[in-house]
């Protein structure tokens, strides 16, 4: 499990993932917060299922559109959920 908030406007965020073999098999999360947020986490958990844990994400380029600087934050934060699952 792993949890990310951001401070900012007070989005969070907590992924839950399950690993065989360091293929992640499942991906879930529980998020509260923007739109932009809760998109980032649900295409995060769809894009790493299969996935070797050493997967490297860029969500930005995943996304697929421009996110303005004040909006960077709600899209860092999953990833950040992520990062801390696999520590």
């Amino acid at each position: 499990m792993g949890r990310a908030e951001n401070l900012l406007c007070g989005d969070s965020c907590v992924m839950y993932i399950k690993v065989d073999d360091k293929i992640i098999s499942d991906a879930r999360h529980t998020t509260n917060g923007c739109t932009i947020t809760c998109v980032c986490a649900d295409l995060l958990c769809e894009h790493i299922i299969g996935k070797p844990i050493d997967i490297e994400i860029n969500l930005f380029e995943l996304l697929g559109i421009s996110i303005g600087i004040n909006r960077r934050q709600c899209v860092i934060t999953p990833q950040k959920a992520l990062e801390q699952c696999l520590l």
